[in-house]
């Protein structure tokens, strides 16, 4: 995650060292991430912005000592010290991720794969800022540090010690900002070597020569030089770093209506074809909740649609295009604010480039009139609950009823995530807000939920633990037997125990 130059250590042996992103009690003031500079040098942190949650924290003049740390509070207020340093809160306004998230370090304002200097990513792939930390070598597709529950840190297991790798972190039940992690290491001396003392010779003797009359020289005539004229600098032509900006966006929309997003993109390849991809975020964490209209002009397509169906622009010579986008607000669980933004991609690439994040108020639709009592809506209540393989047969978005036993615990296998089984089929539960649920494995779960789909599998979207009615009595079911040909989707979500001939085998296995 860190980038190492040889000889020329400093900036880039700069870490996040250590956060807290799910503090115990209240988020708001207590959040917090570590720096540590393991090097020798002291680094200028002056101008350095630090990403979580979707906001930015410009440092203020400020350098780091040889082996020391700083903590960044996010989100509080406080008196900036040589330890410690204070976002307020003004301008910020999002805790970060309980359960998933990132943190980025850029050495300018201006952000991108030229200038991130360390990332990590927690809980889940992709993440803001993965797509630049992978161009610039400093972390690999997908890969997440596992994270602990509510009061406890993840940091690098030894300070400063950074592969760019999520094994390179641990969970801690001791918090230690402003500390070592694991004071089982010593962090290197940085003492200045004595130089090796230099041998003085004896001086030798020497005759003294008889002097020579040497005769006196008869003058000649210096010309005048002809004067030169100084040569002109040329200066180093500054590169212009690529930027995506929205100019134009509605503060306040309905859920699932159709609105206008106009922008502009600057610096990027000349002559290039792009998508566009409208994303919104309940918490600038995850960034599912936005739809864009794709190039057919008629679908509303979702966070996870393929590329080849969005719309695209394409740049003149200067690598400048303006672009304009019908988006929607997928319906959420309650009426609040989003981050949104613009996602940019090359029709042929890998490089993201992302827009500046608004913020959008989203609220449901009245339409009904506001002098007629509404009639109460059974619809949940009239739901019959059926077999879990029937309930997967349904159209995406049908509200579904169900009842099976927990066969993997709560974000063991996917961010906000557990599974159930019954005796026909298994399938896994998505949990919009997960708060407060507690589910084990065994326990027998009931729960209403919206039928849906993401990467090729079903699952069964629920508000809330709310939705659920979980028995406390448990009985844990066995794994069914199958054959490594026997894996296919109609045991999608079941717990199953494979058996089979050893054919190939990879790495170390």
């Amino acid at each position: 995650m860190s980038l190492l130059i040889v000889g020329a250590r400093g900036v880039d042996a700069l870490t996040i060292n250590e956060a807290l992103v799910d503090p115990a009690g209240t988020d708001t003031g207590n959040e917090w991430i570590e720096l540590y500079n393991e090097t020798c040098d002291a680094v200028d942190l002056s101008g350095y912005d630090l990403n979580a949650a979707g906001d930015y924290y410009t440092f203020p003049v400020f350098t780091l000592d040889p082996h020391s740390f700083i903590t960044v509070h996010w989100r509080a207020d406080g008196i900036d010290t040589t330890t410690d340093l204070y976002t307020g809160t003004v301008n910020f306004d999002t805790n970060m991720g309980n359960t998933s998230g990132s943190l980025s370090l850029f050495n300018d304002g201006v952000h991108s794969k030229n200038t991130i200097v360390d990332f990590v990513q927690y809980g889940a792939g992709g993440q803001s800022w993965e797509a630049a930390a992978i161009d610039a070598g400093i972390w690999t597709l997908d890969d997440a540090v596992t994270i602990g529950g509510s009061g406890e840190s993840f940091g690098l297991s030894t300070d400063g010690q950074d592969g760019n790798v999520s094994t390179d972190w641990s969970v801690f039940t001791t918090l230690s900002p402003g500390a070592l992690n694991n004071d089982s290491v010593t962090p290197p001396s940085c003492a200045t070597p004595t130089p090796a003392p230099t041998a003085t010779p004896t001086p030798t003797p020497t005759n003294t020569p008889t002097p020579t009359i040497t005769p006196s020289p008869s003058p000649t005539i210096t010309p005048s030089p002809t004067p030169t004229t100084a040569p002109s600098v040329t200066p180093t032509p500054t590169v212009a770093e690529p930027s995506v900006k929205i100019t134009s966006y509605p503060k306040a929309v309905d859920f699932e209506k159709t609105f206008t997003i106009k922008g502009d993109v600057k610096n990027l390849d000349p002559s290039t074809q792009y998508y566009l991809k409208f994303e919104a975020s309940p918490d600038g964490s995850t960034w599912y909740q936005g739809k864009t209209l794709g190039a057919d002009g008629e679908t509303m397509l979702s966070w996870n649609s393929g590329w080849s169906s969005y719309p695209t622009i394409t740049t003149n010579p200067s690598g400048n295009a303006g672009f304009k986008i019908m988006a929607a607000m997928k319906l959420g669980e309650s009426e609040q604010n989003y981050q949104v933004r613009v996602k940019v991609h090359p029709v042929e690439g890998s490089s993201n480039y992302y827009s500046d994040h608004k913020t959008i108020a989203a609220k449901f639709t009245l339409d009904v009139d506001p002098n007629e009592k509404p009639d109460v809506d059974n619809t949940v209540q009239t739901v019959t609950e059926e077999l879990i393989v029937d309930a997967k047969k349904h159209d995406i978005g049908t509200l579904v009823r169900v009842t099976g036993i927990v066969t993997a615990d709560l974000e063991l296998l996917g961010s906000k995530a557990f599974y159930i089984e019954d005796d026909t089929a298994g399938v896994k539960v998505l949990v919009a807000n997960p708060e407060g649920l507690k589910v084990k494995l065994g326990q027998k779960v009931t729960l209403l939920g919206e039928l849906g789909e993401g990467f090729n599998e079903l699952y069964i979207k629920v508000a809330d633990k709310s939705g659920m009615n979980i028995a406390q009595n448990s009985t844990v079911r066995k794994p069914v037997g199958v054959q490594t040909g026997g894996v296919n989707e109609a045991k999608e979500g079941s717990l199953v125990i494979v058996s089979g001939r050893v054919t190939k085998t990879s790495g170390d296995t």
